[in-house]
């Protein structure tokens, strides 16, 4: 049986994959997978090839991560699956203090969201849920997260953040594939329309199902 791997509950990797799976699995898989969290995106890699055939989902933001794994031998993306989705909606948040600091804790990829912030100085955090976690236990002023977070650590918004239409990249350990980077498949990758998601919505047929790949595991 294939497994989704999965940032930890409540992060947007998470409600991704969640809405994939509710709106997709029955087109892709005989049974609904099961999902595998782990905390970080190394983690997440780390674990999908410790179990090949098991899948892993990607945002396109974290270019260094998936220019790794479509360079690495044996690593397959799989562009039948790759999706679009609004991202859930992300704020700026804070303890609680006034005035608040000046350390904000996020993911590098998202610092962008507040750019127009003056004097923020930045904290990583693997996710946004430890984001959270970071100004619940002092390590951090504010963070971007979402309000699954804010309402588990008791948070307070500051303001909501731009919407992000993010794209989902799947891969497979696959250890009879002896493949590293085809610069002309990758030069032709635009041509494949993702699926696109949205909440409540089934998703439209664009692509062509690799069906062999996913219901004979």
């Amino acid at each position: 049986m294939v497994n989704i791997i999965s940032l930890e509950e409540g992060t947007c990797t998470d409600r991704a994959i969640e809405m994939f799976l509710d709106q997709l699995s029955h087109r892709f898989f005989q049974t609904r997978p099961e999902i595998v969290y782990q905390p970080t995106f190394d983690d997440m890699i780390a674990y999908t090839k410790a179990h090949p055939g098991d899948i892993l989902f990607l945002p396109q933001k974290r270019v260094d991560l998936n220019n790794k794994l479509v360079c690495a031998a044996h690593w397959r993306d799989i562009p039948e699956l790759v999706f679009s989705l609004p991202n859930p909606p992300l704020y700026l948040a804070d303890g609680g203090e006034d005035p608040p600091g000046q350390v904000c804790a996020t993911l590098e990829t998202l610092q962008t969201l507040v750019r127009g912030e003056v004097g923020l100085e930045f904290v990583e955090a693997s996710n946004t849920q430890d984001a959270a976690r970071k100004v619940h236990g002092g390590e951090a002023d504010l963070c971007i997260t979402n309000e699954h977070a804010i309402e588990l650590y008791k948070l307070r918004i500051r303001r909501q953040l731009a919407e992000i239409i993010m794209f989902w990249m799947p891969y497979v350990y696959d250890e009879n594939a002896d493949i590293t980077f085809d610069f002309e498949r990758e030069s032709s990758r635009g041509l494949l329309l993702p699926m696109h998601l949205k909440p409540g919505e089934e998703a439209s047929q664009q692509t062509t199902h690799n069906t062999n790949l996913l219901q004979h595991q």
